[in-house]
């Protein structure tokens, strides 16, 4: 669903694998990447990560995901400042 200017919900174009996403466990850097290529695998097209001072930085982890896959978007929920 999408907002158009006057706020009234339409319905997305989108095909509904675009628009469902994974929020991948970063306990461990190593498995979130496998768990990333995974999900590009699987035609998801989009993964979140959080950070907290006690798990592997998620940029780190993403840039070694980018390494490995080519369509899937990857960003960061709300992250500590």
């Amino acid at each position: 669903m999408t907002r158009d200017s006057r706020f009234q919900v339409t319905p997305s174009s989108s095909p509904i694998l675009e628009r469902v996403g994974l929020v991948v466990d970063r306990s461990n850097a190593a498995a979130a990447v496998k768990a990333i290529v995974a999900v590009e695998d699987f035609e998801l097209r989009q993964v979140l990560m959080g950070q907290s001072s006690f798990w592997p930085d998620p940029f780190t982890t993403f840039a070694a995901a980018a390494a490995k896959t080519s369509t899937i978007w990857m960003g960061t929920s709300v992250l500590p400042t």
